[in-house]
């Protein structure tokens, strides 16, 4: 069984016998602590840290869930769940699973976790969606990698609100059919033209995939890849074919392309409110070229500048 809503710690944790963590990333030290609920031990799939501890755990390849005997619940700290998926399949563990931001924590009147996005920029997203009145909000998130985990706009689809998410990796298509099925899903990639073009898919860092070779060249000389050619589209023509005016916030994360993107929006004819764009060496081309667009930059996290459209 997959948990694919919020389920609350203490409603399930006396159906298990074990709780066991996957995942040894930035995802597990930002997000677990002893006191939220035990684990009996934490798995690490690509077996860089075995042998080491975390939080006095000991930490074990995928191979160690072999000896358990009763009932197991996983809570995976890593945007590889598929790949999960697929090794207790290979290996015959009959477990339940749930991603660590579906799994609430209640710690007096709050609610763990809070945020979804790497840096809470999902917060800062909804912050100033608030601040600005918006009611009817709708999105366009381009480049989605996982629907939840690190992801700015589950928090905006959990609230109610709907929209287009653009994702051209075919590992995270069954994912965002699963948890985001109320959202529309283009398998496609976003760019200044309608085309097709290269895409390199580094199935160990699915989250530095990219259609920009140069931005790609430093991986490949150390990490797998594959290339795909794949359908793109300029993004003023997936809003004319996927909205009735247009969207009020857009969310961009494509490892290099996201100058080429903003620089093709129309924003005469698509006015959002609110624009997100991740962090690059564009930085300052970036923010030179929103403020020409009307914009000006209402704040920056780490990874993400976040534009609001000047009165």
């Amino acid at each position: 069984m997959k948990y694919i809503s919020r389920t609350i710690i203490s409603d399930i944790q006396s159906k298990y016998d074990f709780i066991i963590g996957w995942g040894t990333g930035t995802l597990l030290e930002r997000n677990y602590r002893k006191d939220y609920y035990p684990m009996e031990f934490i798995v690490d799939g690509r077996k860089n840290r075995i042998d080491e501890k975390y939080q006095g755990l000991n930490i074990y390849p995928a191979e160690k869930l072999l000896e358990l005997q009763g009932k197991i619940l996983i809570v995976i700290y890593t945007i590889y769940e598929k790949e999960i998926i697929d090794k207790l399949n290979e290996l015959g563990v009959n477990a339940d699973t749930i991603i660590y931001n579906l799994l609430d924590v209640k710690k007096g009147s709050r609610t763990l976790p809070i945020w979804n996005g790497k840096n809470a920029d999902d917060i800062f997203l909804l912050e100033l969606a608030l601040r600005l009145g918006m009611e009817d909000i709708q999105y366009l998130d381009i480049g989605v990698c996982h629907p939840i985990m690190r992801n700015n706009t589950f928090i905006l689809h959990e609230l109610g609100y709907h929209g287009v998410l653009v994702e051209p990796n075919p590992t995270f298509h069954s994912l965002i059919e699963e948890y985001r099925s109320n959202d529309t899903l283009l398998k496609i990639g976003a760019s200044n033209q309608d085309s097709t073009l290269t895409y390199y898919n580094f199935p160990r860092t699915p989250g530095l995939n990219t259609f920009d070779k140069e931005h790609a060249s430093y991986l490949m000389q150390t990490e797998p890849y594959t290339e795909e050619i794949i359908p793109i589209r300029n993004i003023n023509r997936i809003i004319s074919e996927n909205y009735a005016t247009y969207p009020n916030i857009i969310d961009i994360d494509v490892e290099g392309f996201d100058y080429h993107i903003l620089e093709s929006l129309d924003t005469q004819k698509y006015p959002a409110e609110i624009i997100m764009c991740e962090c690059t060496s564009q930085d300052n081309p970036i923010i030179k070229l929103m403020q020409r667009k009307g914009y000006r930059v209402y704040s920056h996290t780490i990874e993400n500048y976040i534009f609001t459209l000047n009165a």
